[in-house]
């Protein structure tokens, strides 16, 4: 008997409940028959949620103690029992490109954003720290485009920016959930 299929969603930045990773992306995992596992630092207490494992990660306050403690992850991610690890903050990046090349199991990215352009319009990224973190966001997305297995868009032009095959890439819209709205649309 083939064994389920199982995947493991990293947040240290979205909220647990984040609409995108828990209600749309994992939830229609598990519906299509994935184990799915979904570590994240905005919790405080393991749980099920509609059928996904939800474990907490440490919490950090500053943002460059969140970057650092994503490191701690590492050995968790090399010995963890899964088939694909999916990344959704750029912060996990640095990590995300170590098991790949350590474990060679399959890493995504959700890049739904387009973090370069963002990079300036951050208040607490400006002089000599905002041009660190932004030379080290663009070298984290040209090696991963690069190594990772794949990258997950936001939105078609996002998805252009990054210089990889096609059949790497895949837009999944950012539209709500048809079930969110009280009264269906007719």
């Amino acid at each position: 008997m083939k064994s389920m299929k199982t995947i493991t969603y990293i947040s240290v930045v979205h909220p647990l409940h984040d609409h995108r990773f828990l209600y749309k992306q994992c939830k229609g995992l598990v519906k299509a028959g994935f184990d799915v596992t979904y570590l994240n630092a905005k919790t405080n207490q393991p749980e099920t949620i509609e059928g996904i494992k939800v474990i907490p990660l440490r919490k950090s306050k500053l943002r460059i103690q969140r970057f650092l403690q994503t490191f701690l992850l590492l050995p968790k991610l090399i010995t963890m029992k899964t088939d694909a690890i999916h990344l959704v903050d750029p912060e996990l990046l640095p990590v995300g490109i170590m098991v790949k090349l350590i474990t060679r199991k399959r890493v995504v990215f959700d890049a739904h954003e387009d973090y370069i352009s963002f990079m300036g319009q951050k208040y607490y990224l400006k002089g000599f720290v905002g041009k660190l973190v932004s030379v080290g966001i663009k070298s984290s997305l040209k090696v991963s485009e690069k190594l990772l297995d794949g990258f997950v868009f936001a939105d078609k032009p996002t998805s252009e920016l990054f210089d990889m095959p096609n059949e790497r890439k895949m837009v999944f819209f950012n539209y709500p959930s048809y079930y969110l709205f009280a009264e269906h649309p007719k």
